[in-house]
């Protein structure tokens, strides 16, 4: 950027900071979080089933028995492990931040080292910024997912977008 736009040092490295580094920081911080929960979520659904088959099957627990109501609360603790698992879609998110960041990360190597769109000097950096945009917007489709109550996906929101 600097070669093609030498009067703007500064402002290319805010620009670089704002709008690569610190968004590919960010989305790979959040998709290892989510990944972390999705594994975490998992195996307490897995567990949980085993555990209450296993309690059960070897119980044979009478009614209002102390194994019973233990049964009762790890089938209860498994139910809403898939609850939450089903609602915040912790894989989802953490795949699509990880595919947006290794997006992210790929525009800029383009850029660097000149290739495919970003071969002709002239129109490389506006390319550039371009690219970035449309990258950012499909960030805030995936942030959305965090804070909307009744969170739809990206195709949803493009088909709803169409249909206006």
């Amino acid at each position: 950027m600097d070669e093609l736009l030498p009067d703007g040092r500064d402002q290319n490295q805010a620009w670089v900071a704002s709008r690569l580094r610190y968004p590919l920081r960010s989305l790979l911080i959040k998709a290892n979080g989510n990944a972390v929960m999705y594994v975490a979520v998992s195996l307490l659904i897995v567990g949980g089933g085993f555990a209450t088959s296993g309690i059960a099957a070897a119980g044979g627990a009478g009614k209002g028995s102390p194994a019973a109501w233990v049964i009762f609360g790890i089938g209860l603790l498994v139910a809403l492990a898939g609850g939450i698992s089903q609602q915040f879609r912790f894989g989802f998110r953490s795949s699509e931040r990880r595919t947006l960041a290794v997006a992210l990360r790929e525009e800029g190597w383009h850029f660097v080292y000149e290739t495919g769109t970003y071969a002709e000097g002239a129109t490389a950096v506006s390319a550039l910024q371009a690219r970035v945009d449309e990258i950012h917007r499909r960030i805030a489709q995936v942030a959305a997912l965090d804070s909307e109550p009744g969170r739809k996906t990206a195709s949803t929101q493009r088909r709803q977008k169409a249909k206006r």
